[in-house]
């Protein structure tokens, strides 16, 4: 969705800003490249995690020069109810052996790599050596560093706890807003840049922009992008449930309806945009705005008429497809009501920046699954539980007239 965005790099980087850095994000561009393993084998020698863990902490200082305060976000990946798909996809592989890296251990190769990373404990102990080898580098750079972990956070210049970036939320790209937040409560006026990939942190800034005063600029590869230009202040206020009801991170899509057609529909119609304006006003969806966006789902993204049932939009497509498909037919009532349950709570989370904690994601279209949060797709089965049966009078009075000695013959009037 990103890519429909304006996305006009700033003429002049600033100077003295505040960085706020999605760590899932150095960490995959830290990643030795088969040069840089090349490069060790020619000195006879293995790269090391010490030599990972520098290649973190030089990028980190490089991407951010011009930064005297830089905030590094990670991932939270302990939490006990988290609705992350990395933890979904954990799940479907084996576990792999548990990892306690030292500086001079030989670093794994790239699969290897991979597969520790599948499990979130892993991944958890992983974060720590990051934070040390920063600590021990701090020397290098002029600016102040705070290294957040979820429920923790310390400056590293001082080594002191902050609790001012303390946050439970599943993902660091929420807590990325809800950081810029914090920074501008603290009465910061300068610029901020925002250092992620993530399409979510895109969509969310837009919106936030909206509601908070101050210059947000987006690192894109070797430019800064201006966030204030990126969206035009109607279809801001709605991007953030346009972009989860079409498929996130956390939700899918509609299969053939990309989310580029839908915002370019959507940016020139007002009434489109109204069917969304209520999504995640509260935790609990309410009647009114379920109904609107069933209605925007169908009409909008289907081009359906708007009074049909999603049952009535199914028959119609069926018997329109030329190459019988289900894949391309609407959703049906009881899979989209739980689509739209997500998609409410997770706009409450995002429209709710400030918030330090998340509620809950069970009964908002997850659920526990073997102590695991898992999405309900379907809470009715495919057929009902109890069929009603066909009339079936006139058979039996047939059925008593052959028991009688009647005539054995069919409803034509021929014998059997």
């Amino acid at each position: 969705m990103s890519s429909s965005f304006k996305l006009d790099p700033v003429s002049e980087k600033p100077r003295d800003h505040v960085s706020l850095v999605d760590m899932g994000l150095i960490w995959r561009l830290a990643t030795p490249t088969p040069e840089d393993r090349e490069s060790q084998k020619r000195d006879d020698s293995e790269y090391h995690w010490g030599d990972y863990l520098d290649k973190i902490c030089s990028m980190i200082f490089s991407r951010h020069a011009n930064a005297y305060l830089i905030i590094l976000v990670n991932d939270k990946y302990d939490l006990p109810l988290s609705i992350k798909e990395h933890d979904c996809r954990a799940t479907k592989h084996p576990k792999g052996p548990n990892v306690f890296p030292k500086p001079g251990d030989r670093f794994p190769g790239a699969a290897e790599f991979n597969q520790l990373m599948v499990d979130s404990g892993n991944t958890v102990r992983l974060q720590k050596p990051p934070k040390e080898q920063l600590k021990r580098q701090m020397g290098q750079v002029q600016s102040d560093i705070i290294y957040c972990e979820g429920e923790t956070s310390t400056n590293l210049s001082t080594g002191v706890a902050n609790g001012d970036y303390v946050f439970r939320h599943p993902e660091a790209d929420t807590m990325l807003l809800s950081a810029y937040a914090k920074v501008r409560a603290s009465k910061y006026t300068g610029p901020v840049v925002l250092d992620s990939e993530d399409t979510d942190v895109y969509v969310q800034a837009a919106y936030v922009l909206e509601q908070v005063r101050g210059d947000l600029l987006i690192k894109r590869k070797h430019v800064l992008i201006n966030c204030h230009a990126m969206l035009s202040e109607e279809v801001a206020d709605i991007i953030i449930p346009l972009h989860v009801i079409t498929g996130s991170d956390h939700t899918s899509g509609f299969y053939g309806h990309g989310k580029k057609k839908v915002l370019e529909k959507v940016k020139i119609n007002s009434e489109a945009r109204d069917l969304l304006g209520r999504v995640g006003e509260s935790l609990e969806l309410k009647h009114e705005v379920r109904a609107n966006m069933k209605t925007f789902v169908l009409s909008i993204i289907y081009a359906e008429s708007a009074d049909v049932s999603c049952g009535q939009a199914r028959v119609s497509k069926w018997h329109k497809l030329k190459s019988k498909c289900s894949i391309h037919l609407q959703p049906d009532d009881d899979s989209l009501n739980l689509h739209m349950e997500r998609t409410n709570y997770l706009t409450y989370c995002k429209l709710h920046y400030n918030l330090q904690d998340h509620p809950s994601p069970i009964g908002h279209g997850w659920e526990l699954v073997n102590g695991k949060c898992r999405p309900v797709h379907h809470t009715l089965p495919p057929l009902p539980q109890q069929l009603t049966p066909p009339d079936c009078s006139d058979e039996s009075s047939s059925d008593d007239e052959r028991s009688h000695g009647g005539d054995s013959t069919d409803s034509d009037g021929e014998s059997f």
